[in-house]
């Protein structure tokens, strides 16, 4: 299995130099690289950010251009729900 840097360099290409020197200290004590803490972290904000917007927007009758799919958020660890009690 392909670990989070390999997999963002099949996306994107290069990443800048310190995110490279991040990705290529070993890990401490066993946790993960800070760099994939910062990834996955920046993933789930952003994303649920997104569902709470697309909310809003429909709230107020302004359409998007459709749901965000299960396979959009496939592996983005996200609470069921846009925002807590809904």
């Amino acid at each position: 299995m392909q670990g989070t840097y390999e997999r963002a360099l099949r996306h994107g290409g290069k990443p800048p130099a310190p995110v490279q020197r991040r990705a290529a200290c070993p890990p401490t004590g066993g946790a993960q690289p800070l760099y994939l803490g910062e990834v996955e972290r920046t993933t789930r904000h952003s994303a649920q950010y997104t569902r709470q917007l697309m909310v809003v927007l429909d709230s107020v009758g302004i359409a998007t251009d459709g749901p965000l799919t299960a396979s959009d958020l496939a592996g983005v660890p996200l609470p069921q729900q846009a925002w807590d009690g809904d």
